[in-house]
């Protein structure tokens, strides 16, 4: 399935430095995000969609995380999986899973910091399982990597709703 880019308009944003405030995520979703891949999101996902990648910037944009959690379970089902000496991982049974719920916001500022726009997505949850055959390797840091791209993809909705708005205010001089 091909993703189509959020942004309908037929111009981008002007140039806008991207902030992600790290310290907010790892409070949120532990140590497992500062490996860059919310950072590797955020960006591709505004220079794909909003903001052009060229010139002097005219603003920022700061994202954070609001709430949520990362929890990653290994005890019940390690302990049925010692129980049966391992033949229902065999059958398809994981052997653990971490579940992230998160929030984002992302403020938008011009260049002599008044806030332009504050959005707040809404709070998504993502299970990923460890096993055998299917699963991932990584799976502590997929899934809040992945909440935090369904977070994203709500504030670019947000983003082009009130796209005029914020094209006129970033070009004023």
């Amino acid at each position: 399935m091909e993703k189509v880019p959020l942004n309908t308009a037929f111009q981008k944003l002007p140039n806008l430095e991207l902030k992600l405030d790290e310290a907010s995520f790892i409070a949120v979703a532990g140590n497992n995000v500062t490996n860059g891949y919310i950072t590797t999101i955020f960006r591709s996902d505004m220079y794909n969609n909003f903001v052009e990648n060229n010139g002097k910037p005219v603003g920022r944009i700061v994202c954070r995380a609001v709430s949520g959690s990362s929890k990653t379970r290994f005890v019940g089902l390690s302990i049925l999986s010692g129980l049966t000496l391992c033949t229902l991982n065999l059958f398809g049974m994981p052997f653990g899973f971490t579940k992230s719920k998160m929030s984002i916001a992302c403020d938008i500022y011009d260049e002599n910091d008044n806030l332009l726009a504050s959005y707040i997505s809404a709070e998504h949850s993502v299970k990923k399982y460890a096993a055998m055959y299917y699963g991932y390797y990584d799976w502590e840091i997929v899934a809040p990597a992945e909440s935090f791209r369904l977070c994203i993809e709500d504030i670019n909705r947000m983003i082009s709703a009130n796209y005029k708005y914020l094209l006129d205010n970033l070009n004023k001089k």
